[in-house]
C-alpha cells in the first residue's frame, strides 16, 4: 500500500483527482447542454425579431424587455426558409433532394469567392462563403413584410455576425443588428449602440434593378446623401468592415438572386 506522503502516493491523489474533476465537469456541461441550447435560440429569436422591428417598444421608441414566453409568441409570425444563394431559389421544398433546416448542416458545402470578382462582390478578407443560407420571412395578409437576413464579415478584431431586415419591398432598409462581434468597446463595439443602428431603417438598400446603393462612409461623411449611413467614430476599420459586408450580402454574390425574385413577387402569397 502506497503511504499518502510519499511520490506514489502524491501522483495518485492527483490522478484521483483529475478523474474526478473531469467528470464532474462533463457532466455538468452535458446536464447545462440543454439549458445552453435553448438560451442561444432565445437570443437569435430575439435578433432576428429586433432586426425586424417586431419587438415591442417604449415611449422612447426602444425595445422594451420582454420574457422568453414573449418572444417565443412574437416568433410565430416568423417563417424560415432555406435558399441556394447563388440563383436565389428556395430549396427547402422542392421535390428532388431538398435541403431543409433538418439536413442543413449536413449538406451544405462552402463556395470560394471568385478571385477575380469585383471588389464589391468580395468579403474581404473572407473568402468562402456557404452554398445555402436560411432567410426569415415575416408576412402580413399574405404580403411579405420583412425579410431578414443572417450576414457576417470582418471587422478590425473580429468576425461581426448579425441580421439585416429589408421592407417586405426588398430594397429598403428595416432595421440590422449585430449578436456577435469582439470590436473595441466605446468604438466599433458601437455596431450594436440604439442610436447608431437607428439610422439604418427607411435608407434605400438597392434599387429595382438590384444595383447595391447603401454606403457606410467615415464618420461624418455622408456628404447629405440620403443612402449613405454616418460610419462609426474612430473606427475607421470597423466601419469600412460594415460597409463591405452589408454590400456583400446585399448584392450579386450574396442574396442579390434571391432579392430579385422577391421584387418579382415569387414569395409573396
Amino acid at each position: 500500500m502506497l503511504h499518502r506522503d510519499s511520490v506514489g502516493g502524491t501522483f495518485l491523489v492527483a490522478a484521483v483527482l483529475c478523474i474526478v474533476c473531469s467528470v464532474a465537469v462533463s457532466a455538468t456541461a452535458v446536464f447545462l447542454k440543454p439549458t445552453q441550447d435553448a438560451e442561444i435560440k432565445l437570443d437569435q429569436q430575439k435578433n432576428i425579431l429586433a432586426a425586424a422591428d417586431a419587438l415591442p417598444k417604449d415611449e422612447e421608441g426602444k425595445f422594451k424587455q420582454v420574457s422568453a414566453a414573449e418572444v417565443t409568441e412574437l416568433y410565430k409570425q416568423v417563417e424560415t426558409i432555406v435558399i441556394d444563394l447563388d440563383t436565389g431559389e428556395r430549396v427547402d421544398d422542392r421535390k428532388e433532394d431538398p435541403i431543409t433546416l433538418e439536413n442543413l448542416e449536413k449538406k451544405q458545402k462552402m463556395e470560394e469567392i471568385p478571385t477575380d470578382a469585383p471588389p464589391a462582390e468580395k468579403l474581404g478578407e473572407i473568402k468562402e462563403r456557404e452554398e445555402y443560407s436560411q432567410v426569415y420571412i415575416l408576412k402580413k395578409d399574405g404580403k411579405i413584410s420583412a425579410i431578414v437576413l443572417p450576414f457576417y464579415g470582418k471587422g478590425l478584431w473580429s468576425t461581426m455576425k448579425g441580421y439585416l431586415a429589408l421592407e417586405g419591398d426588398a430594397k429598403t432598409i428595416k432595421g440590422l443588428t449585430y449578436y456577435s462581434h469582439g470590436e473595441t468597446p466605446g468604438l466599433g463595439g458601437e455596431v450594436d449602440n440604439q442610436l447608431w443602428k437607428a439610422q439604418w431603417p427607411g435608407t434605400t438598400a438597392v434599387d429595382d434593378d438590384g444595383t447595391v446603393l447603401v454606403h457606410v462612409t467615415k464618420a461624418g461623411q455622408t456628404a447629405g446623401i440620403d443612402t449613405n449611413i454616418d460610419g462609426l467614430s474612430g473606427a475607421t476599420i470597423t466601419t469600412k468592415g460594415v460597409d463591405t459586408m452589408v454590400r456583400y450580402w446585399l448584392g450579386p454574390g450574396g442574396f442579390g438572386p434571391f432579392l430579385a425574385k422577391v421584387r418579382k413577387g415569387d414569395f409573396n402569397g
